[in-house]
């Protein structure tokens, strides 16, 4: 037993390292597609490039690591198009119209407000009830979000309504992508799951 919890525990601690070392990414990603955006690239252009490029790279990397997780049953197709067109692509297209418009802190705090989507869905699909403070991680997210965009200037949503809907629309696909990957995971690996979903995203944008 003691065995059991350790190896939990420890699985806990490397779960957050990953999600500590995904944040420092996507920040680093959305540093560096400002820098993109400030040089004359278009979203459309650097979405259909990062799908393409992230496709391409874990399919040869899967192939020679482990081919067996290249297999997909037929009629599970229709699902992974589902995810990679209105999950992954349209996550990551949003995020990076959202930066193209507004800055990249904003632009990221906006689509790290995907989880309330997920806790609505919780709610008003599986009707699952919140806990205390579940709740109170919501309001404070939204209140963050609210201060750090500025949404109190009124002035803001006239010169970045664009950008800030677009954060709205990539926190919301991203709450598409996190609900609709829990799915995919009861049968398939989770690098399966983006392997596939990035194809049907690269897809889409080409």
């Amino acid at each position: 037993m003691d065995k059991v919890n350790r190896n939990d525990l420890q699985q806990a601690r490397l779960g957050y390292v990953y999600v500590s070392l995904a944040a420092i990414l996507f920040a680093v990603s959305g540093t560096s597609a400002k820098y993109l955006f400030n040089d004359g690239v278009t979203a459309f252009q650097l979405i259909q490039m990062r799908t393409s490029l992230a496709f391409a790279g874990l399919l040869i990397w899967l192939s020679l690591k482990n081919p067996a997780l290249l297999k997909i049953a037929p009629q599970n197709i229709a699902y992974f198009a589902g995810l990679g067109v209105f999950g992954i692509g349209s996550a990551q297209f949003f995020y990076l119209l959202a930066i193209s418009k507004i800055n990249v802190a904003a632009a990221i705090l906006l689509h790290y407000t995907g989880p309330v989507f997920v806790a609505l869905y919780v709610v008003l699909i599986q009707r699952h009830r919140l806990r205390f403070n579940s709740v109170l991680a919501i309001f404070g997210t939204l209140l963050g979000c609210y201060l750090v965009v500025g949404a109190y200037n009124l002035e803001l949503f006239e010169l970045n309504r664009a950008g800030i809907a677009a954060g709205l629309l990539a926190a919301v696909s991203f709450a598409v992508y996190s609900v609709s990957s829990e799915y995919g995971m009861r049968k398939y690996t989770p690098w399966t799951g983006l392997l596939y979903g990035m194809l049907f995203a690269a897809l889409m944008w080409n």
